[in-house]
């Protein structure tokens, strides 16, 4: 009869198992995402892009089909053909028209109804200003985008669409850099941790879990009748209603306070100021050198770049700020973070100069939205969630038109 092992070797043993077994999750796991991009959305979010050349924009959007689907219910109304919150577009861009090309991220697709969108309220603001003008706006916002979609876009939108200007907004939540992670990560485990597939699958899957707070909300926003025939990008889904203007899709709360909590944190370290200034310098230099291949894309489809800042609620809301600062302080990764040390225009300062040197027309709507915060009480962002309702939309479109005016209609 053989001898048993010692306790200790049946401990190594389960170990090894262990570890086997969560190698064997990780490879699935790698597999997976590279075929199927809801996987990839739920392993690694937006981290970690990978430099990809894409034929036509068909095939960019279909590796994006966790964010973007054709033909798609969307808050009782139809998406396009390629997935965008606007009408068909047209193509080849009739002759004599203006056009201008929107990309973004979410701010830009706009969770809202589609007449209710800021680059749709834009665009018949404009057609008036404008008179006598031909003029579209074409709305290629893309949920969870940053400056390496961007870029693509622009690359891939342009040369097909031919517009007069490409109108790049940027979130200044979350497409800078997060400069408080890139200076205090706090140690060699975490920095690898975010590199697993495995651990980001399983802590993005408990946020997804337990983050919605309006568990009807997916049925409302994004789904209609059953066999509801489809119909061209921008109309109302047969058989159904306007939403009401007190839904909690328009209004909010939509997360869950755990899931805006993380939120504001996540944004918040884009306004962090360390003490060392070339720390900050050195992270900025490689977003803006890649932020550069924007209108450097837009250039060589013989088209103009205008840059929209669009502002962080925590860039807004001074109290909420505070809150923020004052809960993170005791928290792991941000223990000790003072007030003093979180600069709310950081990124505007950062990318006015930007903007300046490389004489790209620029616009803040962040003082629009200070103004107005104070001026109403009836809230810019919806409750527990970092989007704006219907009010914020037409407040940034009360920015943008005046800024658009004179860069597509003066005479040619």
């Amino acid at each position: 009869m053989g001898r048993a092992l010692p306790v200790t070797g049946r401990l190594g043993l389960v170990a090894l198992g262990i570890l086997a077994a969560l190698g064997l999750a990780e490879g699935i796991l790698r597999v997976a995402a590279a075929v199927d991009p809801r996987v990839r959305l739920m392993a690694t979010g937006r981290s970690g892009r990978p430099t990809v050349r894409y034929a036509t924009l068909e095939e960019f959007l279909a590796s994006q089909s966790a964010y973007i689907t054709p033909h798609k219910l969307w808050y009782n109304r139809w998406s396009n053909a390629f997935g965008f919150h606007d009408e068909e577009f047209a193509e080849p861009k009739p002759a004599g028209r203006t056009r201008i090309l929107a990309v973004g991220d979410s701010f830009t697709f706009a969770p809202v109804p589609y007449p209710q969108g800021v680059m749709t309220l834009t665009e018949a603001a404009l057609r008036k200003a404008c008179a006598g003008r031909d003029l579209d706006l074409l709305n290629m916002g893309l949920m969870g985008a940053g400056s390496p979609e961007y870029r693509l876009l622009a690359e891939l939108g342009a040369p097909r669409f031919t517009p007069d200007l490409v109108l790049v907004n940027l979130f200044l939540g979350n497409d800078p850099p997060d400069i408080h992670r890139f200076v205090h990560d706090r140690s060699p485990v975490e920095r690898a941790l975010r590199r697993s597939y495995l651990w980001t699958f399983g802590k993005n899957f408990v946020r997804a879990r337990g983050g919605l707070r309006e568990s009807r909300l997916p049925a409302r926003v994004g789904a209609g009748p059953s066999g509801a025939p489809v119909s061209s990008g921008g109309t109302l889904v047969e058989g159904v209603g306007e939403l009401a203007a007190d839904d909690p899709a328009l209004v909010g709360p939509l997360l869950s306070d755990d899931a805006y909590e993380q939120v504001l944190a996540s944004d918040l370290g884009r306004f962090y100021r360390p003490a060392d200034e070339r720390a900050l310098r050195a992270v900025w230099a490689r977003f803006l050198a890649d932020l550069d291949a924007v209108p450097r894309a837009a250039t060589q489809a013989g088209s103009r770049t205008a840059l929209a800042l669009v502002p962080s609620v925590l860039q807004v809301d001074p109290s909420l700020r505070a809150a923020t600062v004052a809960r993170l302080a005791s928290s792991y990764r941000y223990r000790g973070l003072s007030r003093a040390e979180v600069d709310p225009a950081l990124p505007n300062t950062l990318l006015r100069d930007y903007a300046d040197k490389r004489g790209i027309p620029l616009v803040d709507l962040t003082p629009a939205f200070v103004a107005e915060s104070a001026a109403a009480p009836e809230p810019l962002y919806k409750r527990n969630d970092n989007h704006w309702t219907p009010r914020g939309n037409r407040v940034a479109a009360g920015v943008l038109i005046p800024f658009l005016t004179p860069l597509v209609c003066a005479p040619r």
